[in-house]
Formats: structure tokens, sequence, C-alpha cells
């Protein structure tokens, strides 16, 4: 056997530097992780901002215009419920929690998302009530100011539970309300995380002077607005059972047949939809989305 040569200067030279290059990437590496975990700690911590949505439309996230949160609710006959579940679309399944809201109370969840639109939420948003039911197109009488802070109260005690394939979340509309009863003002705080249902793309645009204009005595046609502007524009059909589920409405498809008709004389006449009608025995609908 030949005898072992003694190692190269050259070889043992080249394993240093190449332990050296090993260590000193170890080295970033740490350094570069360590970064990201001090960064991802600060972004947990920076104040979050409601995205600036066009002046002239109102947003709501898109699973939310298509569950009765904001919907039929029978005259004097608010219930308070307790983790009940909403009917929703395939894919996201939506408890809900407090008074049962309507589409009045819908205006003014609208109206204080896009108040906080572009500013930090957990700051106060200051609401001047007068100025707030004008833009409301409501009189600013003594029992729209009574009907207004019901309505703020409502939403302060709405918590929903929205649960995906892979997340769940649980939030609040409001969080605390402060109210000076000699101004008329409140200053309102709205639940920070509900920034994360209002991102660009999972959004609907709803055109508030077109809703301004729909008449108090067919709520549904405000809710109807809302589920439309969610889906694409052109040809829409749908079976009448499957509207009046998501709806909320509990009596039979041919009570729900003619307010149906009203809303959807209503929002052609605002421009919204085009050529509806009822087809197969009145169990189905089709309209075109403008």
């Amino acid at each position: 056997m030949a005898p072992k040569k003694p190692d190269d200067p050259k070889s043992i030279e080249g394993k240093a530097t190449a332990l050296e290059i090993s260590k000193r990437r170890e080295a970033e590496i740490k350094e570069s992780n360590a970064r990201f975990d001090a960064a991802a700690k600060d972004a947990e911590t920076l104040p979050r901002q409601m995205p600036l949505f066009p002046e002239e439309m109102r947003v709501i996230p898109n699973y939310l215009a298509r569950t009765p949160l904001f919907g039929a609710i029978k005259p004097g006959n608010r219930r308070h419920v307790d983790n009940e579940v909403l009917a929703s679309p395939n894919g996201v399944m939506i408890r809900y929690s407090g008074p049962q809201l309507d589409s009045a109370d819908g205006d003014v969840f609208f109206q204080l998302v896009h108040l906080g639109r572009g500013k930090t939420m957990g700051e106060p948003l200051t609401i001047v009530l007068s100025k707030f039911l004008t833009e409301l197109r409501r009189d600013t009488g003594g029992e729209n100011y009574a009907w207004l802070k019901k309505s703020l109260e409502r939403l302060q005690g709405a918590r929903l539970a929205i649960e995906g394939s892979r997340y769940k979340v649980t939030t609040n509309f409001v969080l605390r309300l402060e109210e000076d009863k000699q101004e008329k003002i409140f200053q309102v705080f709205l639940d920070p995380a509900m920034v994360d249902a209002f991102g660009p793309k999972d959004v609907t645009f709803v055109n508030w002077q077109k809703r301004l204009q729909i008449e108090k005595q067919v709520p549904l046609s405000k809710w109807l607005l809302s589920y439309i502007s969610s889906h694409e524009r052109g040809l829409q059909h749908w079976r009448l059972a499957y509207l009046k589920e998501l709806y909320g409405y509990t009596s039979p498809v041919r009570r729900f047949r003619p307010i149906l008709k009203e809303a959807l004389r209503q929002l052609e006449d605002l421009e919204i939809i085009s050529g509806w009608d009822l087809y197969e025995n009145d169990t189905k609908v089709r309209y075109t989305r403008l």
C-alpha cells in the first residue's frame, strides 16, 4: 500500500475558506431571519388604515352582500340572535350574534365605513348626528335622532364570526361609542379587524346616490342592489327560493314574488338592471345588470 501523502496546503486552505464562507452565510441567514421577525412584529402593531374608496360609492364585503345580514325583518319583530348561521354562498360560514339588522342599519353601516376610508382604524370617527342624518337623506327631527342612536347601538352589539377553508375571523362592527348629549355628537370606534374584509378585490361597490333614491317601503330593493352589484355585469338568473333564503324572508315564495317584482321595477327605473322577467312558472328570475 502506498504511504499516505501529507495534506496539500492548498487543499487545507480551500477547506478553511469553505468553512468560513459557510459560517458567514449561516450568520447572514440568522440576521435576515431576525430582521424579518422584527418587521413582522412591527407590522402587527402598525396603525391599520381603511382603503380609499371612490367618493360616489359605498362598499361592503362581497360575502356580506350575499347574506341576510341587512335583510328581511318583520315590523316590530326584531330578534336578538346568538351565533346564528346566516345563509351565505358556498365556501363561507358566517355566524352572527346581536340584534337583527335591517336595510336602514345597512345605510348607517355603509356611511360609517365611508367616513372611515383612508383613516387609521382604532381612532374615533366624529359623527355629528344632524349631518349624518342629512347624508342619509333623513330629516333631522327628534324621532330620527333617536333612531340613529339606536342603530349605532345595534351595530355596536353586532358580532360576526367568518370562517373560510383556512381562516376564521371574529369581529365587531363598532367597538365603542362615546356620546356628547349636549352637542349631539358621537365618537365611533370601528373594529380595526374590519380592514381585512375590505381588500380592493373583496368588496362590492354600491352606487350610493341610487341606493338613497330607493323607496323605504320596499327594503328588498336595497338588499337586492347590493346583491346584484356583487356579481359581474351582464345576464344574471336565480331561483326565487334561493334569493328568498339569502334575503332572510321566511314567508312562502308566493308572498316573496310580488315584493321581488316591485324591487326589480325600482332597480330598472334606477338603471341598475334591464329586461327582467320571471320564468319557469314564476320560480326563476333573470335580468341584465347594467
